[in-house]
């Protein structure tokens, strides 16, 4: 690069041309002027005839004689020439001469040259902290310097812009500028969601008041991680604050949390976690309510949140939960004669019983007990109070107490603690043994007790020798049965009913789940027992292989309607026999009543054959899927 230059051209005997340039610039208009001078040198002779001649510069011809005349030595021509540079500052030109010495013929006095001038300073490439090369990243709300790397002596504005919003730094400044104002209030909102975004600043070259260029640079900028979302635990509770302590089976808690997002961030998820209990996703203001406690001592309420950006925070909670126990309760009564404690004895006969009812409560501090004694005839609902009391956690009463030989009772204690909960024990104490006997009015006889009511009681063990028929003979489509109960602690509860229907035999459980227990013999399968025997026809097999497995929910009575349950549903597998024209009547599909003397028929599916033909189309499938894999293996030649 250069600011001057020259060439000189062939000639004649020595004499030739030189060609002498010098070039001024100017850093605003971004030019620069050349000025030249074109002389005769050299040569042995005072003149020589000359032309013609013809000088360019910079592609502009400056001269140009197409006459012939005497050139002494010295100058031919001079002047300048102004060229615009690129927008980098660069620029190069070249010159020549074209000229006859002596002779006629042009090409005697030839010569040119080229020069790239001196570069002009341009529009300054900023950098961030560091110089001349930037650094990559910054935090939102650090100090940041900007440095110019200044070309010449320009002045600059700079401007900072993140997200959609942009702040001018400085009007003018030299080298550097120092900014305080990239603060976390003013531009974290312009990343919601997310924690990191393009820091962009944009320097005006100026020379003086005329732009120069702009040229950028650009960084990522962090939020710090100390910016998080707020969460707070509103209000925690005790659901039940009888000892003024956490109770274990006693206690849960209640817990209303608040949360927010921070500069711009919204909420996306908020938790509550309690020591060993189920989480709950939560909203904000919302209170939430805990089952009580299973385990004693410290568990941990913490309230958790997660952000737009996902930045989380959480606060946290300790309770103590202190050792609780539900109240207990035993009862027992045996009849016999005497009317003390001290003079009793026991005769099955007896027209005296004698109590023994226990109890206990948690030893949890202020904890009180309360004793309810109480009996009556068996089938009657008016209960007697017998007077008792305690001023202990623990009862232990035993009394005496007249009876009818005649009459069996209901005796119960009910053991109550401060906090209302409660244990109930009941047992019935049967009327007065005797091998057997006959209700008065003829219409009831009982073996082992009185007889108190109409029917037949058998208070031992019975064995029958012959057999038993259940039937009802006097009611078109009557049907025998028996019921079985179960006695829980002297409330006797229904468990089921066997039954005969004009189908054949029912076994149904109610209140409750029916079971098999012990060995049961197989299916009958001997070939000799059966006829028609043929292989299981495909409509059949595809139409039960169609049928969808579903999850669901009993509504019908006597189930649990909290219980999920896995199966088929028998409209399916009915419309499915009717899609492939399954006609036959077949042992899966049938229908029946959830209790005989109900008008209303249900449909009802027997899965063991379901289940056979749907694993004969399962393995049919998978024998078909094993032939297309062989042919693939064959094309392949695996």
């Amino acid at each position: 690069m250069a600011l001057s230059g020259s060439f000189t051209t062939s000639g004649y005997e020595g004499r030739c041309w030189k060609f002498s340039w010098t070039a001024s610039q100017n850093v605003g208009a971004n030019t620069s002027t050349i000025s030249y001078t074109v002389e005769a040198i050299g040569g042995s002779a005072e003149w020589y005839m000359t032309g013609p001649c013809k000088v360019v510069v910079a592609g502009n011809i400056v001269y140009n004689n197409t006459g012939r005349w005497k050139q002494y030595k010295g100058k031919l021509c001079s002047g300048s020439v102004t060229v615009s540079h690129n927008s980098n500052g660069t620029q190069s030109f070249s010159a020549s001469i074209s000229s006859a010495i002596y002779y006629y013929a042009d090409g005697t006095g030839n010569g040119s040259g080229s020069w790239s001038l001196d570069t002009i300073p341009r529009a300054s490439q900023p950098s961030v902290n560091n110089w001349p090369s930037s650094v990559s990243s910054v935090n939102i709300g650090d100090q940041i310097t900007i440095h110019m790397n200044k070309k010449a002596n320009f002045t600059h504005k700079v401007t900072a812009t993140f997200g959609n919003k942009s702040e001018v730094v400085t009007n003018s400044c030299v080298d550097n500028v120092v900014w305080n104002g990239f603060t976390i209030a003013k531009y974290a909102g312009q990343i919601p969601n997310a924690t990191s975004g393009t820091l962009t600043f944009t320097v005006d070259t100026m020379n003086g008041s005329t732009k120069i260029g702009t040229k950028t640079v650009s960084v990522t900028a962090y939020l710090p991680a100390s910016v998080v979302p707020t969460c707070n635990i509103a209000s925690l509770s005790n659901t039940n604050n009888t000892f003024g302590c956490y109770a274990k089976l006693l206690s849960g808690v209640k817990v209303k949390p608040t949360a927010s997002g921070v500069y711009g961030s919204s909420i996306k998820t908020l938790k509550i976690s309690v020591t060993d209990m189920s989480d709950k996703t939560a909203s904000s203001g919302t209170e939430y309510t805990f089952d009580a406690f299973t385990k004693t001592g410290t568990k941990v309420v913490k309230v958790s949140a997660t952000d737009s950006r996902g930045r989380s925070a959480f606060v946290a909670l300790d309770v103590t939960v202190v050792d609780y126990s539900l109240p207990s309760a035993s009862i027992t009564a045996s009849r016999g004669t005497g009317t003390t404690t001290s003079n009793f004895v026991s005769d099955d006969t007896g027209d005296h019983a004698k109590i023994v009812a226990k109890g206990s409560v948690s030893s949890i501090s202020g904890n009180t007990l309360t004793p309810v004694l109480q009996y009556r005839i068996a089938g009657q609902s008016a209960w007697t109070n017998l007077d008792i009391s305690t001023s202990s956690l623990s009862l232990n009463d035993i009394r005496v107490i007249a009876v009818s030989d005649t009459e069996a009772y209901d005796i119960r204690i009910v053991i109550r603690d401060k906090a209302g909960r409660e244990a109930t024990a009941t047992m019935t104490l049967s009327n007065g043994f005797a091998t057997m006997d006959y209700k008065a009015g003829g219409d009831g006889i009982a073996f082992g007790k009185t007889a108190n009511r109409s029917g037949f009681d058998c208070a031992m063990l019975m064995r029958i020798f012959k057999g038993v028929n259940l039937m009802n003979e006097n009611t078109p489509g009557g049907y025998g049965w028996s019921d079985w109960y179960y006695n829980n602690n002297g409330t006797q509860g229904k468990r089921g009913r066997i039954y005969a229907n004009s189908d054949g035999i029912h076994i149904k459980a109610e209140n409750g789940k029916g079971f098999l227990d012990g060995t049961w013999s197989g299916s009958l399968s001997d070939r000799r027992m059966k006829r028609d025997i043929e292989p299981i026809v495909q409509n059949i097999i595809d139409a039960v292989g169609e049928v969808p497995f579903k999850q669901f929910r009993m509504s019908a009575p006597d189930y649990d309607h909290e219980v999920l349950y896995v199966g088929i549903l028998a409209q399916d597998l009915q419309r499915s026999f009717q899609k492939h024209g399954v006609a036959d009547k077949l042992l899966m599909l049938d229908t029946r009543k959830l209790n005989p003397d109900d008008e209303d028929e249900y449909y009802c599916i027997e899965y063991t054959h379901f289940l056979i033909v749907r694993l004969l189309y399962d393995e049919m499938k998978l024998q078909a899927y094993d032939e297309r894999l062989k042919n693939i293996e064959k094309i392949l030649g695996i």
